[in-house]
């Protein structure tokens, strides 16, 4: 597969993997209800790390970001990862590093019931 275009996918199942290695906790998070939600939330010693996962050089839609800036400003930042090197960095020893871009909350934003 090297050379080939990543898919969202790929990078997700390997970087859960990789989590999953480093005893994190992995669920898919699913909101019929909701659209927009970010992908994984993963869980670890007390710590709550939320990740939307994109394709290679692809941004968060619109109605994410509305989600995320909300998450964001309720104290969980939300990291949009769009490769395996960066899925590794966040899942290191030190995930709380500011190695994937968590939303910039500066923007007004929405509450979404």
């Amino acid at each position: 597969m090297l050379g080939m275009k990543r898919r969202e996918s790929y990078i997700e199942k390997k970087v859960v993997a990789i989590a999953r290695k480093n005893n994190w906790l992995s669920y898919k998070w699913v909101s019929p209800s909701q659209k927009g939600v970010p992908d994984r939330l993963f869980f670890k010693d007390g710590v709550l790390v939320i990740v939307e996962f994109k394709a290679p050089k692809k941004k968060p839609t619109k109605g994410q970001k509305l989600i995320h800036d909300a998450l964001a400003h309720a104290g969980f930042p939300v990291h949009t990862v769009d490769s395996v090197s960066t899925g590794e960095k966040l899942f290191s020893e030190n995930p709380l590093k500011e190695c994937c871009p968590s939303e910039d909350t500066t923007e007004s934003f929405l509450f979404l019931s």
